[in-house]
C-alpha cells in the first residue's frame, strides 16, 4: 500500500509541474492587440466595424455570386483530405460531359486560378464537402455536401455538383430574361 501511494504522489507531482510550467508559458506570451472597432454606416447601409477593411467589405457586399460565376474562366482544385485525391476530382471534372461546353480551364497553380474548389471530409461519416471560392473577391460561389461510400465515389458527384452550378449560372447569362406582355 505504501509503494502504491508513493507512485501516486510521484505521478501527481510530475503532473502538477507540467501543468504549472505550461500555464507559465501561456501567460508569458500575450496575445496581439486587436484592432480598434468602430461602427460606421455608409450610404448603402453597410455596417463596418473595422475601418482598415472597409473597402474590401463594401466590394464583397456589392458582389453578386451569380455574376462572378458567369465571368470565371480558370479554376484549381485542392483536396484537404487523403480520402479524395486531388487528381481524381480533376479527372472527374474533365470527364464531365458538360465541362467542354462551359469554356473553363483547370490549372494546377493556385495563383493563376480565379476560383479555388476545396474538397473536405467530415470525420466518422460518409459526407464529403466542397466549396468554390472566388480568389479575387473571396466570395463563396458554390458549396455543398455529397454522401458517398468512399472518396473515389464522391469525386464524380462533387465534380457534377460544381459543374452543374457553373452551367446553371452561365446559361442564365446567355438567355435574356423573358418579358411578359400585358394582357
Amino acid at each position: 500500500m505504501l509503494v502504491l501511494s508513493k507512485k501516486i504522489c510521484c505521478v501527481v507531482a510530475v503532473s502538477m509541474s507540467v501543468l504549472v510550467s505550461a500555464h507559465a508559458q501561456q501567460s508569458a506570451t500575450l496575445p496581439a492587440a486587436k484592432p480598434t472597432a468602430t461602427v460606421t454606416v455608409t450610404s448603402d447601409d453597410v455596417e463596418l466595424r473595422r475601418p482598415e477593411i472597409a473597402d474590401a467589405a463594401n466590394k464583397i457586399a456589392k458582389t453578386d455570386a451569380n455574376k462572378v460565376t458567369k465571368t470565371v474562366r480558370t479554376f484549381a482544385v485542392k483536396s484537404d483530405t487523403w480520402l479524395v485525391p486531388q487528381d481524381l476530382v480533376v479527372q472527374s471534372i474533365q470527364n464531365n460531359k458538360e465541362f467542354s461546353g462551359l469554356d473553363l480551364v483547370l490549372v494546377n497553380d493556385w495563383q493563376l486560378a480565379q476560383v479555388r474548389v476545396e474538397v473536405g471530409y467530415i470525420d466518422w461519416t460518409f459526407d464529403y464537402t466542397y466549396k468554390a471560392i472566388d480568389q479575387k473577391r473571396d466570395v463563396l460561389i458554390a458549396s455543398g455536401k455529397v454522401t458517398a461510400f468512399n472518396g473515389y465515389l464522391a469525386a464524380p458527384a462533387i465534380a457534377d455538383a460544381v459543374i452543374e452550378k457553373m452551367k446553371k449560372d452561365r446559361e442564365a447569362q446567355k438567355q435574356p430574361p423573358v418579358e411578359k406582355k400585358p394582357d
